[in-house]
């Protein structure tokens, strides 16, 4: 009996959140002041503040967006904006721009600031990776008048790596914002005062990673039994309370450790961990990376072995 040919109706490719052009990747690292006055031009642009804090304007917008750590900013095109640096100690930032044609990034215009996630964090990680392993200029250089230029031996696929993991991460945040969206008309006032207690329970966070905390402290801050706080805060946050402490510490424990002015032992007892041995494992299990390692990393950055780069400092 002859073969015959099977006949597959395939399905088109989604061209959903597609890039069109690439136009930058950089990673700013250890920068006490941004080289940077401000611009025009007809692309998007990603600004993503990795460690410290920047102040961006943009003329569509009434007030700056003061950006702090884990935040993102998505600039829209042909619309004039600046950067102001705000703070004594260093910043690392990381910017992309790209031109999409995509009517669904509308909605960034009205929700252009982000509170990025670990999933989101970890793509940006990759984004640098591979822009180091595969473009011939240091990320922190600036060259306006021409394409990204590649190594000889960059990998296969470079360029479609970013644009494929930017796609990725603008369909992430796009998911992210439908998630946000207003419940019907009768919750809007329960909403908003749990919102209200959310952002309430994150300054808290933020301004006692110095002080030894218990979740007691924190629902007594924030007028909340620790169930109803759990749910609202892992439904919005992504995490628990205290995981989510923990992380903001690893994350000034990083920074402390880009300072070199403390030894591992003292920065767990700063940021009140119960003993550097548990510090060590805590960091680990956030970062993949021991706060010894991390330490070795950065002077790998430094010394420009590329080998030794293991992404953006926030997890």
């Amino acid at each position: 009996m002859k073969n015959t040919p099977v006949s597959y109706i395939g399905t088109e490719a989604d061209p959903t959140m597609q890039l069109q052009k690439l136009f930058t990747v950089h990673y700013f690292e250890h920068f006490r002041d941004y080289p940077f006055c401000g611009e025009s031009h007809d692309f998007w642009e990603i600004v993503y503040v990795d460690t410290g804090e920047i102040i961006v304007s943009d003329e569509m917008y009434p007030e700056p967006f003061h950006l702090q750590q884990g935040q993102l900013l998505l600039l829209p095109p042909k619309t004039f904006h600046s950067f102001q640096y705000c703070s004594r100690a260093f910043i690392d930032l990381f910017i992309a721009s790209f031109s999409i044609s995509d009517t669904a990034m509308k909605v960034f215009m009205e929700y252009p600031l982000h509170q990025t996630t670990s999933a989101q964090r970890d793509i940006i990680a990759q984004i640098i990776a591979e822009a180091r392993r595969g473009f011939l200029l240091p990320l922190s250089e600036i060259k306006l008048d021409q394409v990204v230029l590649l190594k000889n031996n960059a990998p296969y696929g470079c360029l479609k790596m970013i644009q494929s993991l930017l796609e990725q991460l603008m369909i992430h945040l796009y998911r992210e914002l439908q998630a946000q969206q207003p419940a019907p008309p009768e919750n809007v006032q329960v909403q908003k005062s749990s919102l209200s207690c959310i952002n309430l329970a994150l300054a808290y966070l933020k301004e006692n990673l110095y002080r030894p905390i218990c979740m007691e402290d924190i629902c007594r801050q924030v007028g909340l039994s620790a169930s109803q706080l759990q749910k609202n805060f892992s439904a919005k946050i992504g995490h628990t309370v205290m995981g989510y402490l923990a992380e903001l510490r690893i994350e000034e424990a990083k920074f402390l450790i880009r300072q070199r002015d403390l030894t591992f032992t003292e920065i767990s007892e700063k940021l009140c961990f119960c003993s550097v041995h548990h510090f060590s494992r805590r960091f680990k299990q956030i970062t993949g990376l021991t706060p010894s390692e991390y330490a070795r990393s950065l002077d790998a950055l430094m010394n420009g072995v590329e080998e030794g780069w293991q992404g953006p400092i926030t997890p």
